[in-house]
């Protein structure tokens, strides 16, 4: 009689980086908890250990069973995307890249307790036939420092840009934890920069994508094989040469100004790789 009794399990879900199959009716979550257990030198040659927080190595698994074919897809979207906004979230920009598996939502955001910094979020969804479903996300705040790979407006990389990750309630132990301590569980959220890659079915959706994001249209895209940028300032820097550079061009209204067009010229090395000229007409 007790095993016929209605009772609820609960499972911590991180918001990305779930990976979901879907068969029909039938559902299969897989996702990280925060109890991968890690090693990591502490200095003086003592060593710490942490329950972690792997996004590529799932340790939790879950089926679910529903009555319609209907309702597993619902489900799959609500994991995957961002189905009630509050609101302080507004999405910007939808590109289906049905080639690609990939779909991309652009959203603007900002803190309740500091309204007036505006940032934004990139949800991204791959949904290839062949292999699991899932989504990430990352939020970009205002310097954007990005690339095209293989000479492809198509394909984007987005450099340093911020994902959510988890500290787990047992972190930095001094000695190795033994089975019959308690479960690690999530703690906190925090944020760790990484770099993404997107790839588009058209370069007509990677310009959309990058207009959405920054409210610039990519008018022109080339790299060069040769750059030197010479000093018109009175310091008379020496000339520097580049074996390679991006060069685009970006285009923007201005309303009561007319139209703004703006020089991009991505340099291959140095901490501010950006060189940049605008007119207006």
């Amino acid at each position: 009689a007790d095993s016929k009794k209605l009772g609820s399990v609960s499972h911590w879900l991180p918001i990305s980086n779930v990976r979901l199959q879907v068969e029909d009716s039938t559902v299969t979550l897989s996702w990280s908890d925060c109890a991968h257990l890690e090693k990591k030198s502490g200095g003086n040659y003592n060593p710490y250990y942490s329950f972690v927080y792997r996004p590529d190595v799932p340790n939790q698994k879950i089926i679910l069973l529903f009555n319609h074919s209907d309702d597993a897809q619902r489900f799959e979207d609500c994991i995957l995307y961002l189905t009630e906004t509050p609101p302080q979230v507004r999405q910007v920009g939808k590109i289906d890249s049905a080639s690609a598996f990939q779909e991309t939502r652009i959203y603007s955001l900002y803190d309740q307790d500091d309204p007036d910094r505006g940032y934004h979020g990139i949800v991204y969804a791959k949904k290839s036939p062949k292999t699991y479903h899932f989504s990430q996300i990352c939020y970009i705040y205002r310097d954007l420092d990005f690339s095209f790979l293989n000479q492809n407006a198509g394909e984007i990389e987005l450099l340093k840009v911020r994902a959510p990750h988890y500290i787990s309630t047992r972190h930095k132990m001094l000695s190795r934890p033994k089975d019959s301590d308690a479960s690690p569980e999530f703690r906190e959220v925090t944020w760790v920069s990484q770099t993404v890659q997107l790839t588009f079915s058209t370069d007509d959706d990677a310009v959309q994508f990058l207009s959405d994001l920054t409210g610039w249209r990519l008018k022109f895209y080339k790299q060069c094989a040769k750059l030197v940028v010479t000093d018109t300032s009175h310091f008379h820097k020496p000339k520097k040469t580049y074996k390679s550079a991006e060069i685009s061009l970006w285009e923007k209204s201005a309303s009561e100004a007319g139209s703004l067009t703006q020089l991009l010229v991505r340099l291959p090395e140095g901490d501010r790789p950006w060189l940049t000229a605008r007119r207006t007409y």
